[in-house]
């Protein structure tokens, strides 16, 4: 496993993300204060490097941003496809088969 090919997934993610929300400016900005937290707080870096911090608190996103890590994570060879596929929550892919209205269209 490539560790920054994977953060570079997770960047580009959260960036398309962002700009799809047009949030990309404060996105930026709280990205910036949170680096800037973790290289001024030693525990907190060591804490947040360390194995033993557990993955398990469950963030909300989109249904789309959960595909697209499930995507990412696939790709890159970290989890397989079919658990990609276990990863998205059936009411995800139920939102994105839908038709969305687009509030800016003509």
């Amino acid at each position: 496993m490539n560790e920054s090919r994977a953060a570079i997934r997770y960047a580009k993610a959260t960036l398309d993300y962002a700009v799809e929300k047009k949030t990309a400016d404060k996105v930026d900005a709280d990205m910036r204060n949170v680096a800037a937290t973790i290289s001024e707080n030693v525990e907190l870096k060591q804490l947040l490097s360390s194995p033993l911090v557990k993955n398990e608190v469950k963030v909300s996103r989109s249904a789309r941003g959960a595909v697209s890590i499930a995507v990412a994570l696939a790709e890159d060879g970290i989890i397989s496809r079919e658990e990609a596929i276990l990863r998205i929550e059936p009411r995800s892919l139920k939102e994105l088969l839908h038709r969305q209205i687009v509030p800016e269209a003509p």
